[in-house]
């Protein structure tokens, strides 16, 4: 499968999981995902491993790719991302909120063009649904009371 298209059916995957998670529409073909009381919420998805034929591996991490206009308006609504990381069989495994301002703090996002970040970097390599990464986020799980997810 084309990458892009690989990409393109995660984002929408993902949409649609935050959608029936957090009972709210997204926008699409919008700067952001979810626009509620004047703050936001983008939702950023990826598979946990990629089959890519330029590494040795054959496969790498999965990416979460981050627009620099819309990380700039992320920044001053001071919105939340919504990582979601999929599996091989395209389960949910982990459902992260991260306040933008945490993302700019830990590593810049060019204001202009995309910059991409393997999942790891975002998350803990193993991550945990009811776990705290780094004290400074809460899951998607726990702030909205949905209880646990089974990692496969």
């Amino acid at each position: 499968m084309n990458p892009h298209t690989a990409a393109r059916r995660n984002g929408v995957q993902g949409q649609q999981d935050a959608e029936r998670l957090l009972g709210l529409q997204t926008a699409t073909n919008e700067l952001l995902d979810i626009l509620v009381n004047n703050s936001a919420i983008e939702i950023k998805s990826c598979r946990t491993v990629v089959s890519d034929k330029s590494f040795g591996k054959g496969w790498r991490w999965g990416r979460f790719g981050f627009s620099g206009p819309q990380h700039v308006e992320m920044l001053e609504l001071d919105g939340m991302y919504l990582f979601m990381l999929y599996g091989e069989g395209g389960f949910l495994i982990h459902a992260h909120m991260v306040s933008a301002s945490t993302v700019e703090a830990r590593s810049h996002i060019k204001p202009e063009g995309k910059t991409m970040w393997a999942w790891p970097r975002v998350l803990s390599r193993r991550p945990r649904i009811s776990k705290k990464w780094r004290g400074s986020e809460t899951t998607l799980l726990d702030l909205f009371g949905y209880g646990r997810i089974s990692i496969e």
